[in-house]
Order: C-alpha cells, then sequence, then structure tokens
C-alpha cells in the first residue's frame, strides 16, 4: 500500500493516472490534491475544490466521498487519520474548526473557541496511540489538544499558559513518533524561547524534555534512532528522548538572534544532510553522522555568499 501511496501522490497532484502504459485524464476537481492519508485500504486525499476524495489505483475506483458537507469546506492544510477516519480542518461561517471524517459523515469535533475560529488554516494534525493531537486557541491562547474523533472524546490535553503564550510549532516542526512518544518543540512568542516536549497522549506523560534556545525552528528527523533538530539560532541539536542527552551538535548561523540555519533534513547512504546557512557560503548542501566532527559543508554549489538552495 505504502508504494501505491507514493505512485498515486504524485501521478494526482498532476491529475492523471498511468495504466497498461496510457496516462489518463480523471478530472479536473483532482488538481491540486493534497492531504493523502490511508484509510480503510483506499488512499484519500482532499482535491483542489476542497471535497474529499478516495482511490484503489483505478480510475473506476477513484471516486469522491464528499462535496461540500453541510457548509463545511475541507481546507488544503494539515491532516492524519487513525483506524476510525481522518481529521481535518474545515470552514464554515467565517470560522475554521477540527472535523473527523468516518468515511461517510464529516463532523465538527469540538466548539473550543465560542468567539472564532479554534484552528487556523495550516493547523497539523498528529495520530499516536488512536488519538489525534493538535494545537487550539480557545480564545486564551494555544493549548494542546486531543481527540478520538467524537465529540466527547475531545478535550485538552495540556496548558501552556503558565509557561507563556505559544506559537503553533506542530506546523514548522513537523512533530515525529519516536519510542512510542510524539515529539514536539513549543516556542512562547513573548521570548521566542524553545522547548522540546514529548507525550503519548496522557496528561501524565506530556512532560518537557529540555529547553533549546532561542529561534529554534525544529524539522525533527530520525536518523541512526536519535532525533535531530534545528536548535537555537539555526544550530543542528540531537536527542534521544532525554534531558542529558538533548544537546548541542554543530554551529552554522554564526549570528546570535537568527532563526536561520539548518532544515530540509534527509537521510540517505548512512548520513544526514540537510541545507545549512553561514554567513560566508549562504545555504548548502551539508552531511552529518550526528557527531560534530563529522558534520561538514558537502560542497559549495554557488561559491561565496550567493546560497544554492
Amino acid at each position: 500500500m505504502r508504494h501505491l501511496i507514493l505512485l498515486l501522490i504524485g501521478l494526482l497532484c498532476n491529475g492523471i493516472y498511468a495504466q497498461n502504459n496510457r496516462v489518463t485524464t480523471l478530472n479536473s476537481q483532482l488538481n491540486g490534491a493534497s492531504q493523502f492519508n490511508e484509510f480503510q485500504n483506499k488512499l484519500n486525499f482532499v482535491t483542489g475544490t476542497k471535497d474529499i476524495w478516495k482511490t484503489d489505483g483505478t480510475p473506476s475506483g477513484t471516486t469522491s466521498l464528499l462535496t461540500n458537507y453541510s457548509g463545511l469546506d475541507v481546507i488544503n492544510g494539515k491532516t492524519s487519520s487513525n483506524s476510525k477516519g481522518m481529521i481535518y480542518t474545515a470552514y464554515a461561517s467565517n470560522q475554521y474548526h477540527p472535523c473527523f471524517f468516518d468515511g461517510t459523515n464529516l463532523t465538527v469535533l469540538s466548539n473550543i473557541n465560542s468567539k472564532g475560529s479554534s484552528v487556523t488554516s495550516s493547523t497539523y494534525y498528529a495520530t499516536i496511540n488512536n488519538l489525534f493531537l493538535f494545537f487550539s486557541d480557545d480564545a486564551s491562547g494555544l493549548k494542546l489538544w486531543k481527540s478520538d474523533g467524537t465529540k466527547i472524546g475531545t478535550s485538552m490535553l495540556k496548558d501552556f499558559s503558565s509557561y507563556g503564550k505559544v506559537t503553533d510549532f506542530f506546523y514548522n516542526s513537523n512533530p515525529i513518533l519516536y519510542n512510542n512518544h510524539l515529539y514536539f518543540i513549543v516556542t512562547y512568542t513573548n521570548t521566542q524561547i524553545s522547548e522540546l516536549w514529548r507525550t503519548d497522549g496522557t496528561t501524565s506523560n506530556t512532560s518537557l524534555i529540555k529547553n533549546i534556545g532561542k529561534y529554534a525552528k525544529g524539522n525533527l528527523i530520525n536518523y541512526n534512532n536519535l532525533l535531530f533538530f534545528q536548535g537555537d539560532n539555526g544550530n543542528l541539536w540531537r536527542s534521544d528522548g532525554t534531558s542529558d542527552g538533548t544537546f548541542f551538535v554543530s554551529n552554522f548561523a554564526n549570528q546570535s538572534g537568527t532563526s536561520t540555519g539548518c532544515n530540509n533534513f534527509y537521510v540517505a547512504n548512512g548520513k544526514l544532510y540537510f541545507s545549512a546557512y553561514n554567513t560566508s557560503t549562504g545555504y548548502e548542501l551539508y552531511e552529518s553522522d550526528g557527531t560534530n566532527l563529522g558534520t561538514k559543508l558537502l560542497v559549495d554549489i554557488y561559491t561565496g555568499f550567493s546560497s544554492s538552495s
């Protein structure tokens, strides 16, 4: 199924499907297809017209599931799925709210914010232990929420207000499953201080791992069973999920107070590759084996300050 998903993502984004060496135009509505998720052995996605479709990999098996249901428009943002269905952001009456789709019906999960939108068009949803996790604003600041896909099963998981006002860093840090926990980065708006957190979807096991400094953007990736990410001032950090095992690896930014640095992580041939910023070279391609000495500029594609990315 994974290979099918990868193939269809590429083809559906262009509105085409290849079969028996022929390319067949599926439908102009499929242009801009996004939010690909596997559910009930089918690939589900949202079209450019904000409708939910499914496909089994054949033209006849590619059909619409939901079209403008009860005045709710599905937004082409971030999504996630569990064994019961999928969670989306939907728009209605000038407000954005999390909605659950069980394959037939789209239901607003909770009116978290009675004064306006409870989520944004770019809200990132993650899944752990069959629970959806997301940041939502209840009119008093962003908080971490969880849902099992029902209204009664949707509730606040963590209130960060005692630490400060937070930014939705699910979107920027790409939360990642690692050692049976979901790891994510929280940044406080007033100080720009960032922290690495983890959760298994329960209140007792939602905890702070470490302060990782200012202007961190996350971009979490698993490499050699360790988490790597962009920490303070754009520097490369690593973590084994413990406070003592979370630390700085290498510096690129060379500028105090910047949020540029390493990103676009990719693992290949036993190495971690990424783009990183340096005041002498701009953005260029780097590689790392996870150590300070083993982290280096791979090639300066455009010499001087001009960046290659």
